[in-house]
């Protein structure tokens, strides 16, 4: 009797699920960004496109009338036993699903938690893709903002999700984001309208609310290509449309084709005017002793090469002797002289380093790092008088909260033949936890800049006190400041003229030191009083940033100023 009653059970489910009515794939994800149907048990029809191992992706076979619906949706069911090609009636609960932590601030995506599926055919053919060559073509400017009706047309965020999911093709695209850590890559298509482009084929990030028409491409794991800015992707990249991380992806159904190299360039050296005293700055991205030895060389051929061996050189991302072992060393003089080594090997001067332990696990980075930044200088052209970590009267570092858990400046005097230079090299709060991207809040919040905010406002107001002890004193403040040339944080170093960024003394199209996925930017940054603006000179070395990550030692290029003083006798 028991098992009786199970099996009328069963069937009354089967019977009630076949008895649903089909909803089309369209109206279960509405023209929104949720769900009309959300929480309800739906049927619906459609052909699955993608399969992976927690579901797949339906789509239906004919599209409906709407432009601002998706056909197209995930079927979360693990191991589901279907195949692209395969006609399916899915029955199943509507869900509204947040990819990464339920603290990030990213938009979520229309999902059917499947509870039957039943396959109607077998081999059937594809729906037809969305060229996105075509629809970027026409890609809105402006980001969705709060209570601005659905309009793909007129929004950016609602254009993306009205592909969720869906198949599309790009058919001729341009590297504009290089192949990164997280195996993906950003393209444009080559008819789309853009801003500012970079002398390497980049996007320039030059407003918080920039939006090109970019899209990220996930690479499938058996692809092992090297991709780099201005590189041509001349054959289709198939694939759906998902989303996480705040940004809009696309999937591949099959291994991207190799890209068209870009065509090659000599790296550009600058000419620097004779017996000019050059102050460079460079983050060589968490070195250690045990980092590979092609990396040491690599950075040194920077520095010997494009940087001509500048005089004083400002590094950050210097990590301890142990490198990222969490064992109480906080000593990097191993780290140090391994790169003097390998830049003396490489044809350069024999530097000296200056630079000051941090406390443990106390400035950010990897835990047991210790990353701090140090500087190298050439004692046969610059004497060092000293180095300390910024204070003064109202900065006292045991209890400066605004530079807790990051890299304290490291201030350096050091004297060119009669005139003394005092530079400030500084490694701020980096952007980690900002909103960006296409997320839920809008317009995106900048959690990080108060704290960048501070920190600017405390070495403007040390420059302002060195100015006025040591007026003869030319002072520069270098490094990786984590934000960029337009924002508040860089505005506010500047002040009211009190320092000059010579990033600003660049054309815009060679203005950045870092891609972010596919937008090129400033973070890197040499600020100088008005006497050494007067007469200096920048140079940015685009080595790195446009590069591959299995190709470059660093995720930021090198730059470097000069000043033509008379040199030392």
């Amino acid at each position: 009797m028991k098992h009786f009653i199970q099996l009328t059970v069963f069937l009354a489910i089967v019977a009630e699920a076949c008895a649903r009515a089909v909803i089309p794939i369209g109206e279960i994800q509405g023209a929104a960004h949720r769900s009309p149907l959300e929480s309800r048990e739906v049927s619906t029809e459609g052909i699955v496109t993608f399969v992976d191992d927690k579901g797949f992706c339906l789509q239906s076979a004919l599209p409906d009338k709407s432009s601002k619906t998706s056909e197209a949706i995930y079927v979360y069911r693990r191991n589901p036993n279907v195949e692209v090609g395969d006609r399916l009636r899915v029955d199943g609960l509507v869900e509204e699903w947040k990819p990464g932590k339920k603290e990030d601030h990213g938009l979520t995506l229309t999902q059917l938690r499947g509870r039957n599926i039943r396959i109607l055919s077998k081999r059937v053919v594809l729906p037809e893709a969305k060229v996105l060559d075509t629809l970027l073509g026409d890609f809105p400017e402006a980001v969705k903002i709060p209570g601005s009706p659905f309009d793909p047309d007129l929004n950016a965020m609602d254009f993306w999700e009205s592909l969720e999911y869906m198949r599309v093709v790009i058919r001729n695209s341009m590297v504009v984001g290089p192949r990164s850590v997280y195996r993906e890559i950003a393209v444009r298509v080559t008819r789309t309208r853009t801003g500012p482009v970079t002398k390497k084929g980049g996007l320039k990030l030059d407003d918080f609310e920039a939006n090109p028409a970019r899209i990220l491409v996930a690479l499938k794991s058996e692809n092992e290509r090297r991709y780099n800015t201005g590189d041509r992707i001349r054959i289709p990249i198939e694939g759906v449309v998902t989303y996480s991380f705040s940004n809009y992806k696309v999937v591949p159904t099959a291994i991207t084709a190799p890209p068209t190299p870009a065509r090659a360039t000599v790296p550009q050296v600058p000419s620097i005017p004779q017996g000019a005293l050059t102050v460079a700055s460079f983050n060589v991205e968490n070195l250690f002793p045990e980092s590979p030895d092609e990396k040491f060389a690599a950075l040194a051929g920077i520095v010997t090469g494009q940087l001509q061996s500048p005089v004083i050189l400002g590094l950050q991302e210097i990590q301890d002797n142990s490198g990222p072992m969490d064992d109480n060393v906080v000593d990097a003089d191993a780290t140090l002289k391994k790169l003097i080594r390998f830049i003396r090997e490489a044809g350069g001067p024999h530097y000296r380093f200056t630079q000051i332990n941090p406390s443990n696990r106390a400035d950010g980075g990897r835990p047991g790092g210790n990353i701090r930044n140090a500087f190298l200088y050439d004692p046969r052209e610059v004497k060092w008088k000293g180095s300390y970590l910024l204070r003064h009267a109202s900065f006292n570092i045991s209890e400066a909260r605004n530079y807790t858990g990051t890299r304290k400046p490291l201030v350096a005097e050091f004297t060119f033949g009669d005139k003394a230079l005092i530079v400030i090299n500084c490694h701020l709060r980096s952007k980690f936890g900002d909103e960006i991207g296409y997320g839920s809040l809008r317009p995106p919040v900048r959690f990080t800049e108060p704290q960048r905010l501070e920190q600017t406002r405390r070495i403007r107001a040390h420059v302002a006190q060195l100015r006025a002890n040591r007026p003869q004193a030319g002072i520069v403040v270098l490094g990786d400041l984590n934000d960029f040339e337009f924002s508040p944080p860089l505005r506010e170093l500047s002040g009211q003229g009190d320092l000059f960024n010579l990033m600003e003394a660049l054309p815009i199209e060679d203005r950045y030191t870092y891609i972010f996925q596919g937008m090129s930017q400033a973070l890197d940054h040499i600020l100088v009083t008005p006497d050494l603006a007067r007469r200096a000179g920048i140079f940015i070395a685009h080595v790195n940033a446009d590069k591959s990550v299995q190709i470059r030692p660093s995720d930021h290029d090198p730059l470097m100023a000069w000043f033509p003083f008379p040199s030392p006798e």
